[in-house]
């Protein structure tokens, strides 16, 4: 995404950021216990995405965007382990979500975020006068807390992409 920088003679001191955002994600996830441990006592697993935002000149931020965590509790229980790590049968899932209506009941949802941490306000001062940000998120499968799978056994999976799409509606600069 780009947008202007800041032209301001007095130095930067916030950013406030309003952005739009829609998230669509594919995952495979097998229960690897000799029982159905899915949904008892609300215990289900999650997808986590953390986003950053890679600057033109390759630093990191962590700002304008918040994480999203993702309960599966929609997709129906696994059954006991069959013995075979497939992600199918009565024990694994896969899964394409290009619109989950439970995480996100809007298609696009609006955030506004400061960033006041000078190492994070220095992409938005960039000498081109276009600040240029490509999202970059970091994103697993996890167990809900505080509930777990049983101790003894596990969750195999993981997460086959996650994509962040994102419009910026608003910039707002502050000296002084």
């Amino acid at each position: 995404m780009e947008f202007p920088s800041y032209k301001g003679a007095a130095p930067l001191r916030k950013v406030r950021l309003t952005v739009r955002h829609h998230i669509s994600y594919a995952f495979r996830v097998e229960n690897q216990e000799p029982t159905q441990w899915w949904g008892a006592a609300q215990s289900y697993p999650s997808l986590y995405s953390f986003p950053w935002f890679r600057t033109e000149a390759g630093g990191v931020i962590q700002s304008g965007v918040p994480s999203w965590t993702i309960s599966l509790c929609w997709l129906p229980p696994l059954g006991p382990y069959d013995g075979v790590l497939d992600y199918a049968g009565a024990a694994g899932a896969q899964r394409t979500v290009l619109w989950d209506m439970c995480a996100q009941p809007a298609y696009w949802t609006t955030t506004t975020q400061e960033i006041d941490q000078a190492w994070a306000l220095a992409p938005f001062t960039d000498a081109d006068g276009v600040v240029q940000l490509a999202i970059q998120p970091m994103t697993w499968l996890q167990q809900d807390i505080p509930y777990a799978v049983p101790a003894e056994g596990s969750l195999a999976g993981g997460v086959d992409w996650f994509q962040w799409d994102v419009i910026v509606d608003r910039v707002e600069y502050f000296d002084g």
